[in-house]
C-alpha cells in the first residue's frame, strides 16, 4: 500500500492479513505510506518496491496527490522528513530539478525491510499505525479523541480549492511513469481515488472530480472510486483521515478489492 496518510490511516494490515488467510490467501500486506507525500515523493519509493517484487501494490491517490501547484519543488524540509535514504534510477531523473536531484543524491534511500507489517520510510511520526497492540492502536485511538467536527465543517470549505485541471503537469507524468514502471515488471497495480468526508467532497469542484477520475482511468490497470464510499460522518477523524472504526470499514473492503485482483 502506498501514497499519503489518508491511506496510511485507512489501512489497518493486520486485519487485512487475517481476512486473505481465512480465505487462503498467502499475501502478507505492508503499509508503506508517507505522511503529506504527492506523486513526486512516491515516486522515490517505486525501485525499492519492484525489488521487493509485491504481488500487487495499492495506490491510493486523491486531490492533493497532484498538487494545485503541479511545479511544487521537493525541498530539503521534505527530504528530511526520511531517517532512511532516498534513490532515484535514471529513468525517472528526466521529472526533477538538478536542485532536486542534488537533494535526493544527499539522502539516498532505501526501504530497510518490512517490520511489523509496516515499512518506515519516514520520520518517527509516521510508519506507526499498524504496529500491533498496544502501540499502534493507542496512536489510532487518540487520534480520534481530537475529531472536531466544527474544524471539519470548516476544513471542508477549502476542498473548493482543488481545481485539478485536465493539463498534463509533472505530478501527472511522474505518477504515469511510476504506475507504468510497476506493471512493466509484472506487478499488478490497484489505484484507489481515496474517501473523504462528505462535507469535503461535496466541496470538491465537479470539474475536478471529472478530471482526476478520467487521468486515473487513463492507466492500463484497475481503477476504484470510493470518494463517496463512506457517507457516515462516523468513518473519519478529520475531512480526510479515516477514524478507527473508519480503518476497519475501509480495510475490510480493501481486503475484499485485493482478493478480486489476485484471483
Amino acid at each position: 500500500v502506498i501514497g499519503n496518510s489518508i491511506i496510511g490511516t485507512a489501512t489497518y494490515a493486520p486485519l487485512i492479513d487475517e481476512i486473505l488467510a481465512s480465505k487462503g490467501y498467502d499475501n502478507p500486506v505492508y503499509n508503506c505510506y508517507i505522511d503529506g507525500t504527492t506523486s513526486l515523493m512516491t515516486a522515490l519509493q517505486i525501485d525499492s518496491i519492484i525489488k521487493a517484487h509485491p504481488a500487487l501494490v495499492v495506490y491510493g491517490v486523491s486531490y492533493n496527490t497532484f498538487p494545485k501547484n503541479s511545479n511544487q519543488a521537493l525541498t530539503e524540509e521534505k527530504i528530511l522528513f526520511s531517517k532512511d535514504k532516498f534513490t532515484l534510477s535514471d529513468d525517472f531523473k528526466q521529472y526533477y530539478t538538478d536542485e532536486e536531484l542534488d537533494l535526493i543524491a544527499k539522502h539516498p534511500f532505501e526501504l530497510r525491510g518490512y517490520l511489523g507489517r509496516v515499512i518506515f520510510p519516514t520520520n518517527t511520526r509516521t510508519g506507526n499505525y499498524d504496529v500491533k497492540e498496544p502501540i499502534g492502536l493507542e496512536r489510532r485511538h487518540n487520534l480520534d479523541k481530537t475529531k472536531d467536527y466544527q474544524g471539519i465543517v470548516s476544513a471542508s470549505k477549502g476542498f473548493k480549492n482543488y481545481n485539478l485541471t485536465d493539463e498534463p503537469s509533472r505530478s501527472k507524468d511522474v505518477f504515469i511513469h511510476s504506475v507504468q514502471k510497476l506493471l512493466d515488471n509484472g506487478i499488478k497495480v490497484l489505484i484507489i481515488n481515496m474517501p473523504i468526508h462528505p462535507l469535503a467532497s461535496e466541496n470538491v469542484p465537479d470539474t475536478s472530480r471529472t478530471n482526476l477520475l478520467n487521468f486515473l482511468n487513463s492507466m492500463e490497470t484497475t481503477v476504484v472510486d470510493m470518494q463517496d464510499a463512506y457517507p457516515d460522518d462516523a468513518h473519519y477523524r478529520d475531512t480526510h483521515h479515516s477514524s478507527w472504526a473508519g480503518a476497519q470499514e475501509f480495510s475490510t473492503d480493501l481486503a475484499d478489492l485485493i482478493m478480486q485482483e489476485l484471483s
